[in-house]
């Protein structure tokens, strides 16, 4: 009736688009009334043909919306008018998808793709879901095979801006499938992945020429940008599906997947000048370890050797450079650390100081992100270290450097959001060191002579304090570092007490807000409890999903 009342096509495109839009928000009373969803479903594909701005986004968003909440509602077999057979309404939508999507922009069409995908993921059968994914991808598939038929006749062909286009496009399609299918998405990667893998090469090759006849200049040219977006795509792709992996598919990973891999990413990320070089290539590496573990010890030295130098090399001059580069790679160190230590074990004396100054490195970048991870890691490499035979010599080398470090930070006003942390490293290392487990002296013969190593961690820290800042006395620097010690067996306590310090210097006085975010996080999640339990007590107060 509100349509009827308005005049022209715009208005009432309007009207029944918004109409659409709040339908979405009650997935339950859908959930319920099945015909009344499936009209919803059929009228938002009309609008996926409407040209009025914001109905297509409108009408793709509403529908990954309500196949994301709703999805089990499209595999099933429902009940339909008297001479029907009985079938499950995705097996429509997908019959129908090229008509569905022939109007809409690529960037809606991906945004269907996932909705899609979606709810094929809902199929619990898994050879019908295999059957329907096969479907649901026929349109890509088919393109891609066209573009690879092509290349396989005439290499040049897969150079040009628009197949390449067509290929970031097949690509993008592929990435929001498989972010909806997850594990499920294993039988499509197996369809294009080793083709994909020699386009990667090609355009890497081609990449690399262009670099070597103009220059880093040749970054900015459209047919680069283009196939560094290919690039890209694949790597994230590759990592879409390793991270929603399950353990059964992790052998078939590594046997696989890992040896076409490596060499042509790992060789193509070395050879090529810093502003080529993929930042999705770390992050890849990152996931690849956080999902195999252990298993990917034997590759790290091969990763750490194409890696680690001409990364270092890219972002050591200033805290700034190549962001994405300097947080996936610290990413990288944080997820070998964690689940392939062995590996580090394994390196050599000056590749692990490359490792060790690295997250050193990481905890004084004032992007808080970067800083998180090195102090996250830092923490890690201490408590991998706690079982170690290797722990004397460790501490012996870098307990000192460490504890520097961290002070430092700790000191420093633009650190304050990582004090936490800052205080769990700081207390784990007085710990070590109050607890005997370093059976060798940490200071050397020119620095005199000592009882234990306790007494001269507190000789040194306090010397530290007092030539740093000149309005601590030796007496507050000595109080300080005591208590320090004393109150490592309480971390409440022991963060209190270094609280406490801080606030006496100048630099904290003015604004100590920060020093106090994890009180004053835990008293919002204990307001927002209560909140959410008063809300509980009224009918209809929290929003069913």
């Amino acid at each position: 009736q509100m349509c009827d009342n308005k005049q022209g096509k715009d208005h009432k495109a309007v009207i029944a688009s918004n109409i659409m839009y709040v339908v979405g928000q009650y997935p339950r009373f859908l959930r319920k009334h099945w015909k009344f969803l499936k009209t919803v479903v059929n009228k938002l594909f009309e609008f996926m043909h409407e040209k009025h701005e914001g109905v297509q986004d409108m009408s793709c968003k509403t529908f990954l919306k309500i196949a994301q909440s709703c999805r089990q509602e499209f595999v099933k077999e429902q009940e339909e008018e008297e001479g029907k057979m009985k079938r499950a309404f995705i097996i429509d939508i997908i019959e129908r998808l090229p008509q569905t999507i022939e109007d809409l922009e690529e960037s809606h069409i991906h945004t269907f793709y996932e909705a899609v995908a979606g709810i094929v993921r809902a199929e619990q059968r898994l050879q019908v879901a295999q059957q329907l994914i096969m479907q649901l991808m026929k349109l890509p598939n088919s393109t891609w095979a066209a573009i690879i038929t092509q290349a396989n006749r005439h290499m040049e062909s897969l150079f040009d801006l628009r197949v390449v286009k067509s290929v970031v496009n097949v690509l993008k399609t592929n990435n929001r499938a498989a972010s909806a299918l997850q594990h499920y998405y294993d039988i499509q990667l197996g369809r294009i992945y080793l083709e994909m893998l020699q386009v990667y090469k090609s355009y890497s090759k081609y990449v690399s020429n262009e670099i070597g006849k103009r220059g880093a200049n040749a970054t900015k040219t459209v047919i680069v940008r283009q196939m560094r977006t290919v690039k890209k795509e694949t790597l994230r792709l590759i990592q879409t599906f390793v991270a929603n992996s399950v353990q059964g598919q992790h052998e078939m990973i590594f046997k696989r997947l890992l040896p076409n891999l490596l060499d042509p990413v790992l060789d193509d990320y070395k050879r090529n000048v810093p502003h080529a070089r993929d930042a999705e290539v770390l992050s890849l590496i990152a996931e690849l370890v956080k999902t195999l573990g252990p298993g990917m010890s034997s590759v790290i030295p091969r990763i750490l050797d194409s890696t680690f130098s001409c990364t270092l090399d890219m972002i050591k001059t200033n805290l700034q450079d190549f962001p994405d580069v300097r947080r996936t790679f610290f990413e990288m160190i944080r997820a070998i650390n964690a689940r392939c230590f062995q590996a580090l074990l394994a390196l050599k004396p000056v590749q692990f100081k490359l490792v060790m100054d690295s997250i050193c490195w990481s905890i004084q970048h004032l992007d808080r992100t970067i800083a998180e991870i090195g102090l996250n890691t830092m923490l890690k490499m201490l408590s991998n270290f706690e079982s170690s035979q290797a722990a004397a010599q460790f501490y012996k080398t870098y307990f000192m450097h460490m504890l520097k470090e961290i002070l430092k930070v700790l000191s420093d006003t633009f650190h304050k959001p990582g004090f936490v942390l800052h205080c769990k490293i700081l207390m784990k290392l007085f710990v070590v060191c109050q607890s005997g487990a370093i059976p060798v002296p940490l200071w050397n013969p020119k620095q005199g002579n000592f009882p234990n190593n306790v007494q001269f961690v507190q000789q040194s820290v306090a010397h530290l304090i007092k030539n740093t800042f000149k309005n601590i006395s030796a007496r507050q620097a000595e109080y300080f570092v005591v208590g320090a010690f004393k109150f490592t067996n309480s971390e409440r306590d022991f963060k209190r007490h270094i609280r406490d310090f801080l606030i006496q210097l100048k630099e904290f006085s003015s604004d100590k807000e920060d020093l106090y975010l994890e009180e004053k996080q835990r008293m919002q999640d204990k307001e927002k409890k209560q909140a959410n339990a008063r809300d509980q007590q009224i009918p209809g107060m929290i929003k069913q999903s």
